[in-house]
């Protein structure tokens, strides 16, 4: 198995509605019941990748009908993993011995734009500095008994800095190509769009977009001519998935 490049998938997410990833910060008194993950330097929001893959993942798994009727998360078997896009591309646990190389996908954290965070702080009249509260009440049915709770949230029209980077490799298993398996990446995301990113998806939270969708390539060659001043492919325009599909077939 060789390492054949990589191709790097950048797009701007925005928030249609409000966002909430939890974090579980410390309880503080007058506090809100549920904060949003940020970053620690200077406190802004982010969207962490695990959160990206991970809804992306489950996504896909339902679409291909690999959840079992008892709902249990998808694993193939040593054997299975291999042919398997879902596992090839996200990765498997550490004790499946499938041969399928290194996971393809890493999805990177996704910081603020700039304009996001000029926003924040000129624009956006909200409680919380860069976040708005949204308060909600919990009726028991029976009782009638309000139970009154409020969530940090990411204000609507956020925008994030979001970056995909897939591993190509020239595993040959009769099983699919890696670059036939790309196409997983923009699926989960066209799935991701019609369900919700984050908690509270049934109540109104969490519907993002994905767009100005940028492809961009490295190969093997790339990699060992870095540094070199005739080198033209360190800062390679965007290109088009059969652009990028031609150059691995070169290599």
């Amino acid at each position: 198995m060789r390492l054949l490049g990589h191709v790097e998938l950048n797009c701007t997410l925005t928030c249609e509605t409000g966002l909430h990833i939890g974090d579980e910060g410390a309880l503080e008194i007058g506090g809100v019941d549920g904060p949003v993950v940020k970053e620690p330097t200077e406190g802004y929001p982010y969207v962490p990748g695990s959160s990206l893959k991970g809804k992306m993942r489950s996504l896909l798994e339902w679409h291909e009908g690999k959840v079992d009727s008892e709902g249990d998360t998808h694993e193939c078997g040593d054997a299975d993993a291999v042919s398997c896009p879902i596992c090839r591309v996200f990765g498997t646990p550490a004790d499946i011995d499938a041969n399928t190389g290194p996971t393809r996908l890493s999805v990177r954290d996704a910081f603020p734009t700039e304009e996001t965070k000029i926003r924040w702080e000129e624009e956006f009249d909200t409680v919380l500095p860069y976040t708005e509260i949204k308060t909600e009440n919990s009726i028991n049915r029976i009782t009638a008994a309000a139970n009154v709770r409020s969530n940090e949230r990411v204000p609507k029209d956020s925008e994030f800095d979001c970056e995909f980077v897939y591993g190509v490799y020239d595993l040959d298993d009769g099983g699919q190509p890696d670059l036939d398996n790309l196409a997983l990446i923009e699926q989960g995301l066209s799935l991701l769009e019609d369900s919700w990113l984050g908690g509270s998806g049934s109540r109104g939270y969490g519907s993002v977009t994905f767009d100005d969708l940028r492809y961009t390539a490295r190969t093997a060659d790339d990699y060992r001519s870095r540094g070199t001043a005739s080198d033209e492919t360190r800062d390679r325009d965007e290109m088009t998935l059969d652009e990028i599909r031609e150059l691995f077939e070169d290599v």
